[in-house]
C-alpha cells in the first residue's frame, strides 16, 4: 500500500504544480511577444522618423535651388548648402533603403538619387557664367518630379513593410 499513498501525493503535487507551471509559461509567452511589438514599433517610429527628416531636407534642398538657380546673385553660400543637403540626403536615403526597401532594390533608390543630384547640382552649378533660369524651367521641373519620386518611393516602401492598423 506504500506504493498507492506515493502516487496519490505525487499525483496531489502535480495537480497543484502544474497550473502554476503553465501559468509562468504564459507569462513567459505574453512577455516575449510583448517585447517583440514594443521592438518593431520602435522600429517604426525611427524610421518614420528618418523619412519625415529626409522628406524635410528634400523640401529644403527645392527651396535651396530655387533660391540659387532663380537668383544668380546667390553665390558660394547657397552652392555649399546645397552640397550639404544633396549628401544629407544620399545617406539618409541609402540608410533607409537597406532597412525596408529591400524587396524593391537599390536600383530604383539609385536611380531616384542619379536624378535629383543631376537636376540639383547639374547644369551650370557653380559656374562662372551661370544665369538665372525661370521657375518653370526644365531642371528645376525635373527636380521637384525626382524628388516626388523619392518622396513616394520611401512612402510605400513604408506602408508596405508597416502597413497602417486600423
Amino acid at each position: 500500500m506504500p506504493c498507492a499513498a506515493d502516487e496519490v501525493g505525487l499525483l496531489e503535487y502535480a495537480r497543484v504544480l502544474l497550473p502554476s507551471l503553465l501559468v509562468i509559461a504564459g507569462w513567459f509567452v505574453v512577455y516575449s511577444l510583448q517585447k517583440q511589438a514594443a521592438l518593431r514599433q520602435d522600429t517604426r517610429k525611427d524610421l518614420r522618423a528618418r523619412i519625415d527628416r529626409l522628406e524635410g531636407d528634400l523640401r529644403g534642398l527645392n527651396e535651396k535651388c530655387i533660391e540659387y538657380y532663380t537668383d544668380s546673385t546667390k553665390g558660394f553660400e547657397t552652392s555649399t548648402q546645397i552640397k550639404v543637403l544633396t549628401d544629407d540626403i544620399r545617406r539618409q536615403s541609402l540608410i533607409l533603403s537597406k532597412n525596408f526597401l529591400v524587396n524593391i532594390g537599390g536600383s530604383k533608390v539609385n536611380d531616384g538619387l542619379i536624378n535629383l543630384m543631376t537636376a540639383a547640382t547639374g547644369g551650370k552649378f557653380e559656374s562662372a557664367n551661370r544665369i538665372s533660369l525661370k521657375s518653370n524651367d526644365r531642371q528645376l521641373s525635373q527636380l521637384f518630379q525626382s524628388t516626388a519620386r523619392l518622396i513616394t518611393l520611401f512612402e510605400d516602401g513604408f506602408f508596405a513593410a508597416y502597413p497602417p492598423v486600423a
